[in-house]
């Protein structure tokens, strides 16, 4: 959800490529921020439907953002942020498994907002461990 919010939109291949998550997982994730409306998608856009962070979901994550606006005009520009952020900041998690900026959003979350601690643990991507 951060990573929405970050990047103001993305399609679910940039969310999957950003966490390292298969396209069930992906779309399971997404469909349960926007069951508790953290998360809306746009699908009248070219190609698969866009996904950002809406004012509750920014709320919870603690972005000082208001909600994205989608425009065709810049959808192009969108995407190719969404796809650098994605592929920088796995790379960056990558160097320390567990400990990233999900993994401290998390646990901010458990600790502010009214979701029970299974749905965070649905929604949060395993932690990676290092090849032995």
């Amino acid at each position: 959800m951060r990573f929405l919010g970050r990047v103001k939109l993305a399609r679910a291949e940039h969310v999957g490529r950003r966490f390292a998550m298969a396209r069930s997982k992906i779309y399971a994730r997404l469909s349960l921020l926007a069951a508790e409306g953290l998360v809306a998608s746009e699908r009248r856009v070219p190609g698969s439907a866009v996904y950002y962070a809406t004012r509750t979901g920014l709320a919870a994550t603690g972005l000082p953002l208001g909600e994205a606006r989608m425009s065709l005009a810049t959808l192009e520009h969108d995407l190719a942020v969404a796809q650098v952020c994605a592929e920088t900041e796995r790379a960056a998690g990558a160097a320390s498994p567990g400990r990233g900026p999900e993994w401290r959003e998390r646990a901010r979350l458990s600790r502010t907002h009214p979701f029970s601690g299974a749905l965070l643990e649905m929604l949060s991507p395993a932690p990676r461990t290092s090849p032995a």
